[in-house]
């Protein structure tokens, strides 16, 4: 019987539906490909019957991840999907076979991040279909337990320790499909607690470590140690008679030391302690010490119960750990005392791998085991999530009888509650030898919500939470996780009824509304990453991208945020004209159900793909007007921008041609004009209608002139809506290719609906476009070397003023796309991103309630040089892979047009729109700016406060 290797997730196979085996006849002569993407390698192999490598490639994401102190699941999965086709690819060139050679795909199942696991489950479950192939599911934990047998005549049975950044256990390998756990680690793994380690302790600071993962970084900063006994550190679970590790206990001290060495030295920002490289020698020596401790444990269990015959005293140590030598030569020392012998697959394989996915899938085929070749949809991803996360809340560390910092200290009376011995023991999970009740000096806690959790050290006493026990350890150590109240986090002074929006107030006030990016900079200098505000409603401000991870990462159905309030009041108190307030307002499911039948139509890139020829048209249109009309840099650019912005989402999203640049429609009482002017009275009093109440009780001007503009959109948008009805209804235009053709298709969709949308179309494309197309050729502009760099990229596309640009060549276009990447993190479409927290939550140790509304301040952010360098430089290089200024930036640094669900809807269509003005702008001139820096007002959009001056040098070449 297999038996459970982790809490949740099982090496035998308990799958709801039985495989169907595919019937193959021949097991002995075979190839097989093996499919790795449990976390963040994407790794592929090609073996033959003989364990043979014929070919492997593995993609690596840990540069990546490393900089932002542990793996973000989305970016892994991005990477995962944009690398899988073409590693598979390689694999099989390198091993000069195509699929007709390949007898079956092996793919991990489980366990391992979810987003990374699908990526790699749905493709194997494509190229099986495709090319008719059975599918063999592989545990990860399995795959590393068996592979060391690909490169050592090692038979079964024997025991196995296997050691990752995910997983510690130790378990005797009776076959293939045959495992009995004897022991696994009850909290963190090894390599979480180096990687965890090296972070805190700025490890990455020191060159030569910048590249290594922590337990690399920790195992060569060892070896320079100087004073091995410099640090003492408790040994886990000494008096525990079972085969389980414990890490948490072992981090906690390390962090303890490292706090105290960093208060006595007086240690900032990005400096080390003088003693780190002692300190990792404590942790690796303490590390593999209570690794040899486990295992000597199960190899008496083994012995005891006649597990292990004498000749077959084995022991196989493999995972990401296996590869750090100072342990590995202690296994071995262990293992000559006890006359085991002992294996370890050579590094590359002991890191996750395709090869090690392939063998396993070889020894399953050959004993026909697993083999899935009908039913294929039996197969799911089994999935956990790996605790990669920084760990963000506040810990207060108490010594048995005492709290942190004192020589003879104590813990207020009435936060503790003993609660005895009887409470204390540890649950033995199933097929745990010994006994797991800890025995003497153990003492566990517990601390009432309403108690008040305390810091003591000498005299002084503070206040610092609400304490909320986590989990206890062994030797006389309870950890305590302390979670900071909400009224503790820094901001400005708060008042009753008023709260924080004197700040606002003109004369009075330190802050003005519409340069909100000004009072985010004096918060960031006077309060740090995290600021309070209470204008009305419960605020928060988020710098840290590390932070804005976090905040993004929480999961929630219908992801909400407080936007567009009164616009919001307006839709819904006209409920002939609108059903919901529309997909900027809306929250809860009428959110979702406007956004799931829309955003197909806006979001696909195939969809996008299919206007580059008509946009190209209407900007090549637009160059012939500048060339006749030879605009001057007194004029203001932006408002050129705005029609034609205007001609290119009507022709896009209505199939309407607006006529923009006619005589007849730049007067300022056309249709054009007007509807150039509602979108801006829509937008430009949103941030103050939000942050206001008086419009609530009376018509406020702002909210009079919000009102007028809306219905003025509407009244364009029906027109164009009953006539699209009228003309489908009689013929079908086999040439409309318009977003609103394919919306009067969709099912559970009304007039209603559609008009709301429509709005929503105009008021954001005109504005959002308009403006961050000015300030990138703000930027271009003041770059000549930037702007010759695009020309140079566009011509080498073999495209001239003449040829008509293609989806491809906006693909390969790298720099103008890098461009406008860079201008979006300088002066991106807003300050940041909104959300409703749904649930609670803990940044930095502070308890953020349910109900706050969260602004991450990406712009302010963006432009902070701890993230970026040179950070008020424009410099499309850095996000160019192959340049030698590639900055590995987080991905959560930069978020012009919002993330996940709430994102823009049309951000594709937004981007390539702005490519081709671009493109075809430089083609034709070189453009130099003619005024002043460049600030932004934020009417929520962010406008550029100044007239568009520029001046258009014919090119003459």
């Amino acid at each position: 019987m297999i038996l459970s290797l982790l809490k949740h997730h099982k090496l035998s196979r308990n799958f709801t539906k039985p495989f169907e085996i595919s019937l193959v006849t021949s097991r002995n002569c075979a190839k097989i490909l093996g499919i790795e993407t449990s976390c963040d390698d994407t790794g592929c192999a090609i073996i033959n019957e003989k364990g043979d490598i014929l070919g492997e490639t593995l993609h690596s994401q840990n540069l990546i991840h490393l900089r932002y102190g542990g793996i973000i699941p989305d970016v892994a999965q991005d990477l995962h999907r944009k690398y899988i086709e073409p590693t598979v690819h390689k694999t099989l060139e390198l091993a000069q076979l195509n699929w007709l050679d390949i007898a079956a795909i092996a793919v991990t199942l489980e366990p391992g991040l979810p987003l990374s696991l699908a990526i790699g489950m749905k493709y194997a479950k494509h190229l099986s279909r495709k090319y008719n192939k059975p599918l063999i599911p592989v545990h990860h934990m399995e795959a590393h337990a068996l592979v060391a047998r690909m490169q050592h005549n090692i038979s079964f049975p024997y025991l196995t320790l296997l050691i990752s950044g995910g997983h510690c256990l130790l378990a005797l390998v009776q076959g293939v499909n045959k495992f009995q756990l004897l022991g696994q680690s009850i909290d963190c793994a090894p390599g979480e607690v180096f990687d965890k380690v090296a972070r805190r302790m700025k490890l990455r600071n020191i060159p030569e470590y910048s590249q290594l993962c922590g337990g690399r970084a920790v195992e060569m900063a060892a070896s320079k140690a100087t004073d091995l006994n410099l640090f003492q550190l408790p040994l886990p679970l000494v008096d525990h008679k079972d085969c389980n590790f414990s890490f948490n206990g072992l981090k906690t001290s390390v962090m303890y030391q490292l706090f105290r060495k960093e208060k006595e030295h007086s240690i900032e920002a990005d400096k080390l302690i003088p003693e780190a490289n002692d300190l990792c020698a404590a942790l690796l020596m303490t590390t593999s010490r209570h690794l040899v401790h486990r295992t000597q444990r199960a190899m008496d269990f083994c012995h005891n119960n006649n597990l292990l015959p004498d000749e077959k005293k084995q022991l196989v140590v493999s995972g990401g750990v296996a590869c750090n030598n100072y342990i590995f030569n202690t296994l071995t020392e262990l293992c000559n005392e006890f006359d085991y012998k002992i294996y370890r697959p050579e590094p590359k394989l002991c890191t996750d791998n395709g090869v090690m996915i392939a063998w396993n899938g070889l020894e399953k085929w050959q004993r026909n085991i697993d083999v899935v070749s009908k039913n294929i949809n039996s197969l799911d991803i089994k999935a956990i999530n790996v605790d990669t996360e920084v760990d963000n809340r506040a810990e207060v560390r108490v010594l048995a009888g005492g709290t942190l910092g004192s020589t003879s200290p104590t813990l207020p009376p009435d936060v503790v509650e003993p609660w005895g011995s009887s409470h204390g023991e540890l649950s033995r999970l199933p097929h745990s030898p010994g006994d797991a009740t800890p025995s003497g000096g153990y003492r566990q806690v517990s601390f009432r919500k309403s108690k008040k959790l305390y810091y003591r050290e000498g005299e002084q006493q503070f206040q610092v939470g609400v304490g909320i026990v986590h989990k206890s350890l062994v030797n006389n150590i309870v950890r305590v996780e302390s979670v900071i109240t909400k009224f503790l986090v820094p901001g400005p002074k708060s008042y009753p009824i008023i709260g924080t929006l004197y700040k606002y107030w003109q004369l009075l006030g330190d802050y003005d509304t519409e340069a909100i990016d000004k009072a985010a900079w004096l918060n960031w200098r006077k309060y740090g990453g995290l600021v309070k505000e209470e204008p009305g409603i419960r605020l928060l401000h988020v710098y840290e991208p590390q932070l804005i991870e976090s905040v993004f990462r929480q999961k929630e159905r219908y992801p909400a945020r407080r936007s567009h309030v009164a616009m919001h009041h307006y839709r819904l108190s006209k409920p002939q004209v609108y059903n919901t307030g529309g997909l900027l307002s809306t929250n809860g499911p009428d959110w979702w159900r406007i956004r799931s039948a829309f955003q197909k139509n806006f979001s696909s890139p195939q969809n996008a793909k299919q206007y580059v020829q008509e946009v190209d048209n209407i900007v090549k249109r637009f160059i012939q007007w500048i060339h006749h009309n030879k605009p001057s840099h007194h004029d203001d650019f932006l408002q050129y921008l705005n029609r034609l912005y205007l001609e290119i989402i009507g022709k896009i999203a209505f199939n309407e041609e607006f006529q923009s640049f006619s005589p007849h429609e730049q007067d300022h009482k056309s249709r054009s004009s007007k509807i150039i002017a509602a979108a801006f009275g829509s937008n430009s009093g949103i941030m103050k209608l939000d942050n206001g109440i008086m419009w609530r009780f009376l018509k406020t001007p702002l909210y009079r002139t919000l009102s007028k503009s809306q219905e003025y959109l509407e009244k364009i948008c029906m027109e164009i809506l009953l006539n699209r009805i009228t003309f489908y209804e009689k013929e079908k235009d086999e040439t409309d290719k318009s977003l609103l053709d394919s919306f009067i298709r969709l099912p559970n969709i009304d007039l209603r609906d559609l008009t709301g949308i429509m709005v929503d179309i105009l008021m954001a494309a005109i504005d959002t476009t308009s403006y961050t197309t000015s300030f990138a050729l703000y930027h271009l502009a003041r770059n000549q070397e930037c702007q010759d760099n695009i020309f140079n990229e566009v011509l080498s596309l073999h495209s001239t003023e003449e040829n008509e640009l293609t989806a491809d060549l906006l693909s390969n276009a790298v720099y103008v796309r890098s461009c406008l990447k860079e201008s979006l993190r300088l002066n991106p479409v807003s300050i940041g991103v909104g959300r409703i927290l749904q649930n609670d939550m803990i940044l930095k140790g502070f308890m953020i309630p349910k109900g706050t509304v969260v602004v991450t301040q990406n712009m302010v952010a963006s432009r902070l040089p701890q993230y970026v360098n040179d950070p008020l430089r424009f410099k499309p290089e850095r996000w160019i892979r192959d340049s030698e200024q590639f900055e590995n930036i987080h991905p959560y640094l930069s978020l012009p047009f919002g993330f996940g669900p709430r994102s823009c809807i049309a951000r594709r269509l937004a981007e390539q729109n702005m490519c081709i003005t671009l493109i075809r702008l430089i083609q034709k001139y070189k453009i130099t700016w003619m005024g002043g820096e460049l600030g932004i007002k934020t009417l929520l959009i962010n406008k550029p406060d100044q007239p568009i001056s520029l001046s258009f040098t014919p090119r003459t070449t």
